[in-house]
């Protein structure tokens, strides 16, 4: 599975969310961040896990079309994601599951979530940021 991007989809965004978002995880889950490793999913351009891994966490970044080439990214679904079971102490999303990227997906909710705990670690935290 490979989808395009739709017209209007506009990539500067990252450039605005992801220090953003990077300041509130700074802020608010320093802690959760340091207990484990992380899974950006929906990463894009990287740049939020690659400011994450610059600052010392370990992790990885995810998309179904990564727009990073960086080999701390990977090509994969949400729904089939290629990481062993507790795999991650901390999953984040930021604007994935309500972006209207990838329309149609209110039917695979509860297959995302499945496999979002599946790669959870018991007492994990996962962390989406929605518009």
């Amino acid at each position: 599975m490979n989808p395009e991007y739709p017209v209007g989809f506009n990539l500067n965004d990252d450039h605005f969310v992801a220090p953003a978002t990077f300041n509130y995880l700074m802020h608010r889950h320093r802690d959760n961040l340091s207990k484990g490793r992380f899974l950006e999913l929906g990463c894009a351009t990287a740049q939020l896990t690659e400011m994450l891994l610059e600052e010392g966490f370990e992790g990885r970044g995810m998309d179904v079309n990564p727009l990073s080439e960086a080999d701390f990214v990977d090509r994969g679904v949400i729904e089939d994601m290629p990481y062993e079971d507790d795999s991650f102490s901390f999953v984040l999303s930021c604007c994935v599951l309500d972006s209207g990227v990838f329309p149609a997906q209110e039917g695979r909710y509860p297959k995302i979530m499945q496999e979002i705990y599946r790669v959870l670690k018991p007492g994990g935290m996962y962390l989406a940021g929605e518009r």
